[in-house]
């Protein structure tokens, strides 16, 4: 089952006739189009591919010479730096549709999606290194989400403000909800 698992990703990351970009390259293009702002840097995009920092600072190199993403530098920190697409890197990666695997899943019906996702759970919380502490989720279904009385919300863990249009972004410093 493992086995079939890893070749259904694989066959679903699969380059594109006339694709000149690596699996690794897509994947950062989606990761830094999906993540919340907190998430779009080199040690977000690393630990959610489960790769180097190495590795994932080569992607974002040539990513940036192609000009498809930039880099914010913070003006609080100036070691740090938040990954944001560039106007190309956005047209790229809308000539791509999200995948194979994507359309497989919205052609399940309603209840073998609700399965399919308590399944991709389970299998992370089994799967999560307890050293790494990374857990990718969004902030909707996290429980440091505060409501803060108003049209914002408040991370617990960051203690950042949060846009309406962050709550369904991708986080790494995800905390999933006790059940």
């Amino acid at each position: 089952m493992a086995a079939a698992l890893r070749h259904v990703i694989r066959r679903s990351e699969a380059a594109r006739p006339g694709d000149d970009l690596t699996p690794l390259q897509w994947a950062a293009l989606r990761f830094f189009a999906l993540a919340n702002s907190l998430s779009r840097t080199v040690s977000g995009f690393a630990s959610y591919n489960a790769t180097s920092r190495g590795t994932a600072s080569q992607v974002i190199k040539q990513l940036e010479e192609r000009g498809c993403i930039r880099r914010l530098h913070s003006p609080d920190d100036g070691r740090s730096a938040e990954i944001r697409l560039t106007e190309a890197g956005e047209k790229m990666l809308a000539r791509i549709p999200e995948g194979r695997l994507s359309d497989a899943i919205a052609d399940l019906g309603e209840s073998d999606q609700r399965v399919f996702a308590r399944v991709v759970r389970r299998l992370l919380d089994q799967c999560r290194d307890s050293d790494d502490g990374v857990n990718v989720g969004t902030c909707r279904d996290c429980r440091c989400l505060r409501d803060t009385g108003g049209t914002l919300r408040r991370c617990s863990r960051t203690d950042r403000l949060l846009r309406t249009e962050e709550l369904d972004a991708l986080c790494v410093i995800h905390e999933p909800e006790i059940t």
